[in-house]
């Protein structure tokens, strides 16, 4: 068998990984929308979320987390957007 045909060398995706790429959507579908991005058409609006410990509800909070910073960063959005759970 070639060493590269091995089922064994692959590389199995972590359970993290794909719940990472699923709350990364879920914030950019839902602030792309909530987001006046109308007035600026040339800029780039960086979103970045760090969990330092997820033992809750971390998508609330990091849907919360993102909308104090919108506000904070003086960007216009539509409404504020709250989530808990």
């Amino acid at each position: 068998m070639a060493p590269f045909g091995g089922a064994g060398d692959r590389r199995k995706r972590a359970k993290g990984d794909r719940q990472v790429g699923e709350v990364a959507s879920m914030l950019r579908q839902t602030f792309e929308s909530l987001l006046f991005c109308n007035l600026f058409p040339r800029a780039q609006i960086d979103i970045t979320v760090e969990v330092l410990q997820a033992d809750g509800p971390f998508r609330a909070q990091a849907i919360n987390a993102v909308t104090l910073a919108l506000i904070d960063a003086g960007l216009p959005i539509q409404d504020f957007l709250v989530a808990c759970g």
